[in-house]
């Protein structure tokens, strides 16, 4: 009896929570395992006889919890770092940690605040692949590979898988991965894997600088003139933004393009490379004293600021494509026709060539209107085709003004949910370039608001993709699109090349082809789409519940559930086989037997 009532105490408590906060169960599987386990339990306590008592007590009952809980393992993530690195490796990233540590923990705990999290403030991987994607790129335009969902769920795959991290010890990498699944990580411990995936991001940097050392025929051990620096980090940035290795890159054409034709392939050259004298500038003389002998270390800092500056920089390259294409929106959409964007890459805007299975892949492409497709400006400029310095961890993208509004929005609520009201009156106070403030919200917008809340519960999630739609229609020519997951493929230059060879951008006669061909005119199609399919990146519960303390759940049913069966198969092997009272049970069925024969023989001899 307490062995039932316990079990029965257990499903209680865990099915008492709407949803159960695990990653890749849901509180409707969670309550399905249950179920199958009384349904189970009920069922061998009629049927199992015992001779299964014997296999089952050689069971290894450890192994039935989770191993490695993170209530007997209180060591931060920092710990774990350091236990895994030595010598000046580890030095050089506990120097990283404090001095940056305070400024990104208040970015990131400003992104977190609008996600959900558990009773002890932890979040789920999700969660933090979520804030860290964001973090990198609204803070330096960083797309950091595995971070960005990259068409799929945000819960397809582990921050931990991001490609950086496979600079890490296997043992290391284990271990953050297992931490993020069972306990997650609070907000402490993000602001360290934040500065860990930047601090190896910054490793291969220091590579790339190596080689760039090697292009000049320098060595980095020894100090070298200010000059030869300056020429040392031009070839490196000239590189990165062509997307050249310099240790496998002709020398000689390359060279020739440093001196005087680079602007065929990066058009702001001349502006770059006055950005980066004036950051070098900061570290050593550039002009003034060019004999000045410079080590490695510190044309490495000047290389780390100018990466870390490049994105910021390269802000207004980005808003200029934005206001080529805005001149030509259709009124308001945020959007123009694929006949105009051509038409505007005819008349040598270089950029606007991308076929339109590549703007379709890049999630570009409104087809809403088959007749009429129509390019999304805001996905188009920050999408993967504009991004520059692909590398195999990641690329610069231009930095959306939608993270800026997002940004004002997690400062007011700091909250997973929030009530349709409240959103509707502060967005009607938040301006960006294009929209005035105050301004009026549609009825329809409005009615949109009341939908998701009603989906919720009663609040929106301001992280959901629902609420992201919604912030397109409210913002077109600053927020992105939010496809669902699945639909599109983003991929730059370089990634769609390997994938699928062939050509990426229209020749000169096929634009001329669509810029000629007649559209139908029905009614102009001046509003996005809209769908109702709701994602988030993480789970959202009312109740939360600690995750390690769902799993111990968990295997205490097992658990439990393997001891009823040990402690009741004995007495159901005697009650089935015999033994005890079951012989008057077979006694009294002897005499009804016999009983019955003798009425049986009676009767036929009366007939």
């Amino acid at each position: 009896l307490s062995v039932r009532s316990f079990i029965f105490g257990c499903l209680h408590t865990t099915l008492s929570s709407p949803t159960i906060p695990m990653t890749g169960l849901s509180g409707r599987s969670f309550t399905t395992i249950c179920g199958s386990l009384v349904l189970a339990a009920i069922v061998t306590t009629c049927v199992v006889p015992s001779v299964l008592s014997e296999k089952i007590a050689a069971l290894p009952f450890e192994d039935l919890l989770w191993e490695g809980s993170e209530q007997s393992n209180p060591s931060s993530l920092l710990d774990l770092v350091m236990s895994s690195w030595s010598g000046h490796i580890a030095h050089d990233f506990r120097k990283r940690v404090s001095e940056e540590s305070r400024e990104t923990q208040q970015d990131l705990s400003q992104i977190l605040s609008i996600l959900p999290r558990d009773s002890i403030d932890h979040y789920e991987a999700s969660a933090v692949k979520y804030a860290l994607h964001h973090f990198f790129l609204r803070r330096l335009g960083w797309n950091v590979k595995g971070l960005d969902p990259a068409g799929a769920a945000w819960n397809g795959t582990s921050p931990s898988m991001a490609q950086i991290l496979e600079l890490l010890p296997e043992s290391l990498r284990m271990l953050l991965g297992k931490r993020l699944t069972t306990s997650g990580l609070d907000v402490g411990d993000t602001t360290v894997f934040a500065l860990l995936i930047k601090h190896l991001l910054h490793a291969q940097g220091s590579l790339r600088l190596a080689k760039a050392y090697s292009f000049w025929d320098l060595n980095p051990t020894l100090a070298i003139p200010a000059g030869d620096a300056q020429k040392v980090l031009t070839a490196y940035m000239g590189g990165f933004v062509a997307d050249r290795d310099l240790a496998k890159i002709n020398r000689t054409k390359m060279k020739e393009f440093l001196a005087d034709k680079f602007e065929k392939i990066f058009p702001r050259w001349d502006e770059l490379r006055a950005y980066m004298n004036t950051t070098m500038a900061k570290f050593f003389p550039v002009d003034a004293s060019p004999d000045e002998a410079v080590v490695f270390a510190t044309v490495n800092k000047a290389r780390e600021a100018i990466d870390e500056g490049f994105g910021p920089w390269q802000f207004n390259d980005c808003d200029d494509l934005r206001q080529m294409l805005l001149k030509r929106e259709e009124d308001g959409s945020g959007r123009v026709e694929l006949q105009t964007f051509y038409q505007a890459g005819l008349e040598g805007n270089f950029q606007f060539r991308e076929t339109p299975d590549w703007l379709r892949s890049l999630g570009a492409l409104d087809e809403s209107s088959p007749d009429r497709p129509r390019v999304i400006i805001e996905n188009y400029v920050a999408g993967a085709s504009n991004a520059v310095g692909a590398s195999p961890y990641l690329d610069n993208r231009c930095m959306s003004p939608c993270e800026a509004l997002y940004s004002q929005l997690e400062r007011q609520f700091r909250k997973a949910g929030v009530e349709p009201e409240d959103l509707a009156a502060f967005v009607m106070t938040m301006a960006s370039a294009t929209v005035s403030a105050p301004h009026q919200i549609s009825d329809t917008q409005l009615h949109r608001l009341q939908e998701m809340a009603y989906q919720h519960n009663g609040d929106i999630p301001i992280a959901g993709r629902l609420f992201a739609q919604w912030m397109h229609h409210e913002y077109p020519r600053e927020c992105p699109f939010p496809h669902e997951a699945g639909t599109t493929q983003p991929q730059g230059l370089t990634a769609r090349q390997r994938s699928m060879p062939g050509s990426l951008l229209a020749s000169l006669q096929e634009m001329k082809r669509i810029v000629k061909q007649k559209m139908r005119r029905g009614h102009p199609t001046k509003l996005a789409p809209w769908s109702s399919k709701e994602e988030l990146p993480a789970i959202y519960d009312d109740d939360p519940t600690p995750m390690v303390w769902t799993r111990v759940q968990f295997g205490l049913v097992l658990i439990v559930f393997l001891l009823m069966i040990l402690h009741t198969a004995p007495k159901l092997r005697s009650s089935v086989f015999g033994g005890g009272q079951p012989k008057q049970a077979n006694s009294a069925l002897k005499g009804k037997h016999d009983t019955a024969n003798a009425v049986v023989t009676e009767g036929r001899q009366s007939k």
